[in-house]
Order: C-alpha cells, then structure tokens, then sequence
C-alpha cells in the first residue's frame, strides 16, 4: 500500500507508564500515552532511515497497531540515560513488541548476499532495561530489516516498499545477548554468529 492510501485501522489502545529513569538528578518521569493514531487517512512519518520506513509501512499494510517512538516522542526520553528505541507494536497473539530496528545491506556483492547481525553492546543492554520497565506483557526484539535484492519468489518476512525489497527477521533479544560473541571491542560492537542467526531469527508475521 502506498502513502496515505486507504483510512489506516487501529485499535486504540493506551499504554499509560510512570517509568522512573534515572537520570543525573534522580529525576522521575511520567510518559502519559503511548498510543497508536485514532483510524483515519495518514501519511507515514518522514524518517531519516529508508529501512525504518518500510518497517513501518509493513506494519500499516497489515493494519498492526503501532506507536513509533518517533523524534517527537524521544524527548521524553531526552534526559534518561537509556538508549531510545523504534516502535511499540502490538500483538494479538503473544506480548507486545519493544522493537529496536537494526538496518542492513543484505544485497548481494560480489556474488553473494551478506546478512550482518550486528549491533553495539549498549544498545543490547538498554533494551533489556526497557523491557524491564514495561513488564511482563511486553517483549523486546531486535528487528534486522535486510535491503536485499527482487526475489524470484518472496519468502515470509519479505517486503516490497517504494520500489526497494526487504527482509524483515526479528530476535528475541534474550536469546540474542545469550548467543552473541564479540565484535569489535574499539566499537564495543558484538554480533549473532550465522548458524544461530538461522535458528533463532523469525519473519516478522510470527511475532504478531
């Protein structure tokens, strides 16, 4: 679906949070709503990443209800020292979703595709506070969204958005932090080695 087509339907659910960050002052801070758009015709948010944006159009072709943690909402995290994430997306079938979108360049070079699993050690360690502070109801995940090239036949977690094809594979980030191997310690980076990326990573549609 493209831009603004079609009136977008959303339940309207409200997440209400007294999340206590601490901060240099030991300051609280109370986040009164996180919630999906009330249903009519919208256009997607102006994002600085093409990968977050076919994510997100992913979730409004589906209809899945979302909040995305977009540059106006980030200032209410402003003065926390946790790492922000991307989007709060809920499930009907299991918790709902803390995403962290992580894009990557998953065409193929030199005659093969490449499919990083990066990410640094503090984003890991953030997200893991996060889910803490929205409980048991919510999960995190890293959601890797591959630019790859036109497959002949998609596969699940496959997307096509403004002319560009993506592969969208999320992470539990549990299990991620429990299989992950460093990096790079200059970068404090660390990644999913490829046989455990195999095992663990599932299409987008599973998590919904």
């Amino acid at each position: 679906m493209g831009q603004g087509e079609g009136p977008i339907v959303k339940r309207t659910l409200t997440l209400t949070l007294t999340l206590s960050l601490i901060t240099g002052r030991g300051d609280k801070y109370t986040i009164a709503s996180l919630r999906p758009p009330r249903p009519r015709r919208i256009l997607l948010a102006i994002r600085k990443h093409h990968y977050e944006a076919a994510f997100e159009a992913f979730l409004r072709d589906r209809k899945i209800p979302y909040v995305a943690v977009d540059e106006a909402k980030r200032a209410l995290f402003a003065n926390a020292r946790l790492k922000s994430f991307d989007f709060v997306v809920y499930s009907k079938n299991g918790p709902n979703l803390l995403v962290d979108v992580k894009g990557r360049m998953g065409r193929k070079r030199a005659g093969r595709g490449v499919f990083e699993t990066w990410t640094t050690q503090r984003d890991v360690a953030d997200l893991m506070q996060w889910e803490e502070v929205f409980g048991e109801d919510f999960k995190a995940i890293l959601m890797f969204v591959y630019w790859i090239d036109a497959p002949l036949s998609p596969e699940p977690g496959m997307f096509e958005h403004q002319d560009k094809w993506y592969w969208l594979m999320g992470i539990d980030l549990a299990e991620y932090r429990n299989h992950m191997r460093g990096r790079s310690p200059k970068w404090e980076t660390v990644c999913l080695p490829a046989k455990e990326f195999r095992s663990l990573a599932r299409p987008m549609e599973t998590w919904l």
